[in-house]
């Protein structure tokens, strides 16, 4: 037990006076590396956590462990990574909506965007717009004696609309082809009337030049067929056309009728052949279209904020940045200082003394026995003396 009891005590001793002081005593005999984080973690962990001087403290584990930003050198707490930073990055998320609803006076449909892109489509013509590029080579194209008359060469670049169109923002007029039937009229027999229409040509010296042009004008003719385009539009769940223009708010504010909304609160497209003219009118009143679906969209986002940025918040505060916090607040290690306090007042001022007291006791039991063992030899050597006496008288 004596042999038991030294190392335990000597054990004891080390155990009674660890701190983080000692580590760094005896580090250079053990070869300790003191860089480092993990050191610095770790004497901050046996000073705060388990040989505190204030008996009443409870440090926090998130305190305690940290990590160096590489850049700066700047401590970051695990409390500050795990429960700052997630709950910043959350509520930074909720800003953004708020923000992102708030632009433009919180109104999609009045955003300087959108309404610049709702004025291109009522100012734009596709029809306007469809014309031969400007580095297509008309000089060795079959349209090239149309260059030989003055008149005619301008309408090289002419669109697919009847009537002149003139870009936004520009101040040069794209030539109609009313205009260029019109002009195609002097060179034929007679002055055709009508948008796209081709010609007998006059025979003489600008004959080639009328006949180049006519063909140009069949391509136009071809262009703006009944059927050469596609269009879309949606339908309903009978199958009949349905489009969001016509859609018409309820006098109470809340539903819509017109749509085009599924029972399943789907879209379904329908694609179908149309004019270039009815494709430019449709593109055009995209205007009126984009209005009435962004209204909408804005009155249904305002009524969304609120359960976005307030119930929703709310429960993502409840449901997850509370419990992030109740685990954060919850780590704490004061209760350490405590069993290591009692696991050496136990172990070792009670446990190894125990030891101690046990072997004194295994000692003086030896000492008694050894004397009870001369008396009792005393005893014995007396009592056979006289009983060999005895027997010899």
């Amino acid at each position: 037990m004596s042999i038991i009891t030294i190392p335990l005590a000597s054990t004891c001793m080390i155990m009674d006076s660890v701190s983080g002081q000692m580590l760094d005593d005896i580090s250079g005999a053990l070869s300790l590396n003191t860089t480092g984080d993990q050191f610095s973690i770790l004497k901050d962990t046996i000073d705060l956590c388990f040989r505190n001087p204030d008996a009443s403290a409870n440090p926090n584990m998130l305190d305690i462990i940290f990590t160096t930003n590489v850049t700066t050198g700047e401590k970051v707490t695990l409390r500050t990574s795990i429960v700052t930073n997630t709950k910043d990055a959350i509520n930074g998320k909720f800003d953004a909506i708020t923000a992102s609803m708030n632009k433009g006076g919180g109104e999609l449909n009045k955003d300087a965007n959108m309404v610049k892109l709702k004025k291109m489509f009522t100012d734009t013509s596709i029809s306007g717009t469809m014309r031969v590029p400007a580095n297509y080579d008309f000089a060795s194209s079959p349209y090239a004696n149309m260059a030989s008359q003055s008149k005619l060469q301008p309408f090289y670049f002419s669109s697919a609309s009847c009537s002149d169109f003139t870009p936004p923002e520009t101040t040069a007029a794209v030539p109609g082809l009313t205009k260029f039937t019109k002009t195609l009229g002097d060179y034929a027999t007679f002055s055709p009337p009508g948008c796209v229409m081709t010609v007998t040509c006059k025979a003489g010296a600008d004959a080639a030049a009328c006949a180049a042009a006519n063909d140009f004008m069949k391509v136009k003719q071809d262009l703006r067929g009944p059927k050469i385009m596609t269009c879309k539009t949606f339908k309903t769940a009978s199958g009949a056309r349905c489009d969001v223009i016509s859609m018409v708010k309820s006098l109470t504010g809340s539903t819509y009728s017109n749509d085009c909304l599924q029972a399943n609160g789907k879209l379904q497209v329908e694609d179908y052949a149309c004019s270039i003219d009815e494709f430019t009118t449709l593109m055009q009143q995209f205007n009126t279209r984009l209005d009435k679906v962004l209204a909408r969209l804005d009155a249904t986002a305002a009524s969304s904020t609120t359960k976005i940025n307030v119930e929703m918040k709310g429960l993502v505060g409840t449901q997850v940045i509370s419990r992030i916090e109740s685990f954060a607040d919850g780590a704490n290690c004061g209760f350490l200082s405590k069993a290591y306090q009692g696991f050496i007042d136990s172990a070792c001022y009670t446990g190894v003394l125990g030891f101690a007291e046990v072997s004194y006791s295994y000692v003086a039991c030896g000492v008694l026995t050894f004397i009870l063992i001369i008396l009792m030899f005393i005893v014995w050597r007396l009592a056979i003396d006289n009983y060999n006496s005895m027997e010899q008288d």
